[in-house]
């Protein structure tokens, strides 16, 4: 009988260590044990992401601070090991006994290891501490300003500026240039985490200090805060607030995407402000609208909008614009002689709601003279002299076909056309194999058949010319 009893008071024992041991497994994967605890649970609430489910996270998480609601692993070894999985609360404080409540918000994991062993030290002979951040806490950013963007957006732990920029689906990624990230230096702002707080409210406290007596704003009322430029600029002047000037073009123009990258912090604050030139460009791999900086010309913008499409034609790049009157101007910018000229070039400077428009290559050859059909036909690569000369129509029975005439030059707004290169094919030679260095023929090209009394070659430029129309109709 004594027996059976000490065998259910030894079971009873183990029974009572093993709940103690599980409860307080419980409390520490919540945020350790003592003051504060529940306050902490409350936070275990939000919404959090695992950081081992996100991408390419551990470029971020050494620079990374600490936010509310950050689940966070510590390892303590003194010289035995104990971990404690501890949560941020409302406040910036995790517990972790024996301390109890130790500040460390807008840390880096880094310097929280450095706190806590600080923190630690008294209670061990020795201790070394190594924080990770476990999950992340979700977080709401406020966006304002020159957008039909604006609102609160509630984002996942571990989302980038980049990843936001993308969510946001600007029109285009050069429109805004000036972008300005907010993050309040000397203040935090963080979900308030103490019972009974109404859920969505946010808190406004010092960060150095223990913020007994926070202002608490909702949603609504921080929107209505940062809604306005005086709002904006009261932050930058009392610098309480980092900034951070966003290029979105930086990211694939200068291909600056791992190193401006950063990640999003609960309550930061993402502003536009108006353009004060913007243009738009059309036949690069980028089109769109793109703000123009202070110091920037054509140059500088199309680099920014992409490489130029390969067929499309540098040498009549058009400047379009509307006057003071409401007139449609043109300006012609022969951007083949930038792009390939060793010389520093000269800026070409840009107005606001310049249209620049680069053309397609003539993608036609134009045969002309004694032929039976003279005309405009398809460009083909790899046709020659006579294929085109085949199509149209063939030559007349007064060709000269030794003395077949290419040109090639520039059409000039009013249809005057600018005579760049030149060279004699003679079909006869051609046809019996003995001309093999003849230039290819090109788009654009215009091949001119003379008759047998035909004029001389310093006319063929007229001749050409008076069977072409304007080359402005190709700016409309």
């Amino acid at each position: 009988m004594v027996k059976r009893v000490l065998i259910a008071l030894v079971a009873l024992v183990l029974l009572l260590a093993f709940a103690a041991a599980l409860a307080f497994a419980q409390d520490a994967d919540a945020s350790g044990t003592g003051e504060g605890g529940e306050a902490a649970r409350t936070d275990l609430d939000r919404e959090t992401t695992s950081v081992s489910g996100i991408p390419g996270i551990e470029d971020f998480l050494p620079a990374y601070p600490l936010s509310v609601g950050d689940m966070l692993t510590i390892r303590l070894y003194t010289p035995t090991q104990r971990t404690v999985r501890a949560t941020i609360d409302g406040n910036g404080m995790i517990v972790v006994p024996p301390v109890g409540r130790i500040a460390v918000l807008g840390l880096t994991i880094e310097g929280a290891s450095v706190r806590l062993e600080e923190e630690l030290s008294p209670y061990y002979k020795s201790v070394t501490v190594t924080v990770d951040v476990y999950r992340l806490s979700s977080v709401k950013v406020f966006v304002f300003g020159a957008t039909t963007r604006v609102g609160v957006y509630a984002l996942r732990g571990g989302t980038t500026i980049v990843d936001f920029l993308q969510q946001l689906q600007l029109s285009s990624w050069g429109e805004h240039r000036r972008i300005h990230h907010y993050r309040l230096a000397s203040f935090f702002l963080g979900r308030k985490g103490e019972s009974g707080a109404r859920e969505g409210n946010f808190l406004l406290g010092a960060k150095e200090s223990s913020a007994e007596d926070p202002v608490v704003l909702d949603e609504d009322e921080i929107v209505r805060l940062v809604g306005d430029e005086s709002a904006i600029l009261e932050i930058m002047e009392s610098g309480c607030a980092q900034v951070t000037l966003i290029d979105p073009t930086d990211f694939v123009a200068l291909g600056q995407l791992k190193s401006k990258n950063f990640l999003l912090r609960d309550g930061d604050i993402i502003y536009f402000p108006r353009p004060e030139k913007t243009v738009y460009v059309y036949g690069s791999t980028r089109p769109g609208n793109y703000e123009v900086l202070p110091g920037e010309g054509l140059l500088e913008v199309l680099f920014r909008a992409g490489e130029v499409m390969p067929e499309r034609d540098l040498a009549h790049t058009v400047i379009e614009r509307t006057d003071e009157d409401g007139q449609l101007l043109f300006q012609i910018v022969e951007l083949d002689k930038y792009y390939y000229s060793e010389e520093e070039p000269s800026m070409i400077p840009l107005n606001n709601g310049d249209r620049i428009k680069i053309f397609p290559r003539e993608s036609h050859v134009t045969v002309l003279g004694a032929v039976n059909e003279a005309g405009r036909f398809g460009y083909n690569p790899g046709s020659g002299v006579l294929n085109y000369i085949a199509q149209a129509g063939g030559n007349m029975p007064n060709a000269n076909m030794g003395g077949i005439m290419v040109v090639r030059g520039k059409w000039r707004p009013g249809g005057a056309y600018e005579v760049a290169a030149s060279f004699t094919v003679n079909a006869y030679d051609y046809a019996k194999g003995k001309l093999t260095d003849i230039p290819p023929i090109l788009p654009g090209d215009v091949i001119y058949v003379p008759e047998r009394d035909a004029l001389a070659k310093r006319d063929i430029a007229s001749i050409i010319t008076s069977f072409t129309i304007s080359a402005l109709a190709l700016f409309k």
